[in-house]
């Protein structure tokens, strides 16, 4: 979109170039006269513009995205293996996210707290599932998806009561304040390194899932875990 002072520059052009059509000025002046140089340039800066924004919201959109691969990933495999939908699975993200910060209010350092998040709420995960969910394996399907559904609702009023119902504030990192070159445009620090770590993490599953001897029991698990335990694997333990 033109700015208004541009929009009035070009109606003054145009009133100009057939103020001077009328009057006689010279037939050349509809086909090329010193406006249309400007006009041009005017032109190519709009698209230059409209080019940055949507770039701009195309990064933007790949940042958020990258949250969603994050947590569809860990819900796919989960499903994939254990046929369980796990309705709480958003609230172990949101565990994490407030490990992770109350880990770097005790150290004020981003990545020990990105070491023992993960890890606690992976150690967390391995409880429940032992404790809770295990028992109703071989169940109706309904029965792990009614206690992941309870175990949400319990994670989110232990959150409300030890943090608080307004949530614990969170400033970005100092090591990812300010904006990256892309050499087209300025993109924030922090969500360049959300692309970054989601990216990576994709990559990472794809091997451990495609050229592992684990990952290839994975693999059979999600879609015959009957013929695997026949073959003497403990799919449980995988």
């Amino acid at each position: 979109m033109l700015e208004p002072v541009e929009r009035v520059a070009d109606a003054s052009a145009a009133a100009l170039e057939l103020g001077g059509l009328g009057a006689g000025r010279g037939p050349g002046r509809a086909g090329g006269g010193p406006g249309t140089p400007r006009r041009g340039r005017r032109r190519e800066r709009v698209r230059a513009r409209m080019t940055r924004m949507i770039l701009l919201q195309l990064f933007i959109g790949l940042s958020l995205g990258s949250i969603y691969v994050l947590m569809a990933s860990g819900l796919s495999l989960i499903f994939g293996l254990m046929r369980v939908v796990n309705f709480g699975h958003g609230s172990f993200y949101m565990v994490g996210a407030y490990m992770l910060t109350f880990v770097m209010g005790l150290w004020g350092n981003l990545w020990i707290g990105l070491v023992v998040a993960p890890v606690a709420i992976g150690l967390l995960g391995m409880l429940i599932e032992r404790c809770a969910l295990r028992p109703l394996y071989g169940t109706a399907e309904i029965n792990p998806l009614i206690l992941t559904l309870g175990l949400n609702y319990v994670l989110v009023d232990l959150i409300r009561i030890f943090f608080g119902l307004g949530g614990t504030p969170s400033a970005v990192p100092a090591a990812f304040q300010g904006m990256v070159n892309l050499g087209f445009m300025l993109f924030p620090k922090y969500r360049f390194f959300m692309i970054i770590v989601a990216a990576v993490v994709v990559v990472l599953v794809w091997l451990f899932i495609n050229k592992t001897n684990i990952g290839m029991v994975v693999r059979a698990g999600t879609k015959d875990g009957e013929m695997v335990e026949l073959l003497g694997i403990n799919i449980r333990m995988v």
